[in-house]
């Protein structure tokens, strides 16, 4: 079955595009993809996550179909209010529970997932800034309660890992 959720996201994502580092499947040729297709991916892939029987792709643990899917999907929820105007792919109710449950582990959120400013950032390499249309300003707030509840569960009685993500990187850059 993860197999299947796996070998799903080739037929799933737009063709004759590629999944570049920077804008993964949204160029093709030296243009964006057409805006219905990006809606036909994400529906497909809302579709997909409805049929499972949890949160991620296989059901209610991470597999490796949610380590696949996760990057790009990561940077869709970024980088597309940039590119279509009103294009939220938190509008998508199961992708939406999806991005949730993923932002719920720790492990996720303190060591793999990028930022929002990062992933916009990046399609300035690919995009000019012709092909940009006003996005939501992103919300960059401080480290707060939310955020010091996920680090405890992620690494606050683990040696060596910092009691913030700022002293954390910090402590990175240091050694």
């Amino acid at each position: 079955e993860t197999r299947d959720l796996v070998r799903a996201f080739r037929t799933i994502f737009p063709k004759q595009t590629r999944p570049s580092s920077r804008s993964a499947f949204l160029l093709k040729g030296l243009s964006k993809v057409p805006r219905r297709e990006i809606e036909d991916t994400l529906a497909k892939t809302d579709d997909l996550l409805q049929e499972s029987t949890g949160p991620f792709f296989a059901g209610n643990s991470i597999s490796c179909a949610d380590i696949v899917w996760g990057p790009f999907l990561e940077r869709y929820t970024a980088q597309l209010p940039v590119l279509y105007k009103d294009l939220d792919v938190r509008s998508y109710s199961h992708i939406n529970t999806w991005l949730d449950a993923m932002d719920g582990l720790p492990a996720y959120w303190a060591r793999v997932k990028g930022d929002d400013h990062s992933w916009r950032k990046l399609l300035n390499s690919n995009f000019d800034s012709q092909d940009f249309v006003q996005a939501p300003p992103l919300v960059f707030d401080t480290y707060g309660e939310r955020e010091q509840v996920k680090w405890q569960a992620y690494g606050w009685d683990r040696d060596g890992i910092g009691r913030t993500p700022r002293r954390e990187a910090a402590t990175r850059i240091v050694r």
